[in-house]
């Protein structure tokens, strides 16, 4: 599966309908005590320019006939399961609160939004329907679109997408809806009864999350491991180690790239060598990732990026929501003898990823005065087990981002798919940016291959 801005996307022509919640109970109704989490507090108190979309999504295709009545049980369903899309946040002068619509309370209104005779008009309807809808601070976070094509001469199908914010949803999330609402559907198409037992909650999750802030102070081991990382004098998040051009008058919006590096036939050899070392993929693709830059950049410097890492635990694995924390990374590979120590150290810089992720960064931003964003981030994910893998390149499965306005952003998306090693990048749209990002993906590349077919020369 790749992960891209939906104008990467075929879409077809066809006829559109957009869907989304509406709740019978004021929101004054629907109180709900339990505190938002430090980065939900974040996400919605700077929440980006309203004519800046900030969403994420996913589109697929169904492979059956579309039934109107069917679409809105299954969303119906879906909201029915997963607190996380009934919850909002409401602000006065004494701060943040919550609200949260109770499943009965809540219909799923549609609208038509008409037919197109082409494949632009449809991305260009859908594509501004999902940036002026979805917002941070206004309900619903999730909101729907269906694509009929009319030409159904390859049988029953209809595409469906949605947008969410990301205070309800990450990219696991985006991952397993597609199986989830497939079989929704099938269940509705079938008038068979639709399974809502609620999911463990998004919104429970953010109580414990506000407990794992509570520990962080400037003598704790992740606040430590983040100054080390910020740069000294403000502090800040590092700059990307890519050649960029002064920031323009006008910001465009950020160029947008994915591409399938190598197949599945290397990216199991790669494994497959990094195991026999006594070492997992990810630290192999860490190396790859540190000497493609060393020779894209013609340095030895530390590598340094932000790194994603999901924060859920085994309850949660069925849950949608923002389970996502981030951890700073730095690996010097300067000096090292050979791969197995390449590995050895790789495997030790990101050895405390997954506990730094779970203290959540708006805390740590707050202890040491942070008021920036992360400027370089990197983040792998292997997908190939998770529910409906097998299925995402037959239903033409696709994780969404909407377009970003950014001079000094550079986001590195590296995922193990069926289809073997796919990297999504969106970095600062200018002729440098974008000659320093080619220079890296094709050292990436190579050095993939290399470390498929002669591990330990390629790298020493």
């Amino acid at each position: 599966m790749e992960y891209t801005e939906l104008a990467d996307y075929e879409v077809y022509a066809g006829a559109v309908t957009f869907w989304r919640a509406r709740s019978s109970t004021p929101c004054a109704d629907a109180v709900d005590g339990r505190p938002l989490s430090p980065q939900h507090e974040k996400h919605v108190t700077r929440a980006p320019d309203p004519d800046e979309p900030s969403w994420i999504g996913t589109v697929f295709e169904i492979q059956h006939e579309f039934d109107a009545e069917a679409v809105r049980r299954t969303l119906l369903a879906w909201h029915a399961k997963h607190e996380s899309f009934r919850t909002l946040v409401t602000r006065d002068d004494s701060g943040l609160h919550r609200a949260t619509y109770r499943p009965e309370n809540l219909h799923l209104a549609a609208r038509d939004a008409g037919s197109y005779d082409t494949v632009e008009r449809v991305y260009d309807v859908v594509s501004r329907y999902f940036d002026r809808t979805v917002r941070p601070d206004s309900w619903p976070h999730l909101v729907a679109a269906t694509v009929v094509p009319t030409n159904q001469e390859d049988g029953p199908r209809f595409l469906l997408a949605f947008a969410a914010d990301h205070s309800v949803m990450d990219a696991y999330s985006q991952v397993i809806a597609v199986s989830e609402l497939d079989q929704l559907y099938t269940a509705a198409l079938a008038g068979e009864p639709l399974v809502t037992e609620p999911a463990a909650s998004y919104v429970d999750f953010s109580v414990a999350e506000r407990a794992h802030a509570a520990v962080a102070d400037h003598g704790h081991e992740t606040t430590r491991r983040w100054l080390d990382f910020l740069e000294p004098d403000e502090p800040r998040f590092p700059a990307a180690p890519f050649p960029n051009e002064e920031p323009a008058d006008l910001t465009l919006p950020q160029r947008s790239i994915s591409r399938w590096l190598v197949g599945p036939e290397v990216s199991d050899q790669i494994h497959q060598h990094a195991r026999s070392l006594g070492f997992g993929m990810q630290p192999a693709v860490l190396v790859a990732l540190a000497e493609a830059m060393s020779t894209a950049t013609g340095t030895a410097d530390p590598f340094k990026f932000v790194m994603p890492m999901h924060t859920r635990t085994p309850e949660y694995t069925a849950s949608m929501g923002w389970f996502v924390g981030i951890s700073p990374f730095t690996l010097q590979l300067a000096g090292a003898s050979g791969l197995p120590e390449k590995l050895r150290r790789a495997a030790e810089a990101s050895a405390h990823i997954r506990s730094d992720a779970q203290i959540p960064f708006a805390t740590i931003a707050d202890l040491l005065g942070i008021d920036s964003s992360p400027r370089f981030v990197v983040s792998y994910v292997d997908l190939r087990h998770l529910p409906g893998a097998a299925q995402f390149d037959a239903v033409r499965a696709r994780a969404l981002r909407s377009i970003r306005y950014s001079d000094d952003e550079f986001y590195f998306w590296v995922v193990r798919a069926r289809g073997g090693i796919n990297v999504s990048v969106r970095h600062p749209n200018n002729a440098t940016a974008t000659a320093g990002v080619e220079r890296y993906l094709q050292a990436f590349t190579t050095v993939l291959q290399e470390l498929a077919t002669q591990p330990e020369p390629a790298l020493v």
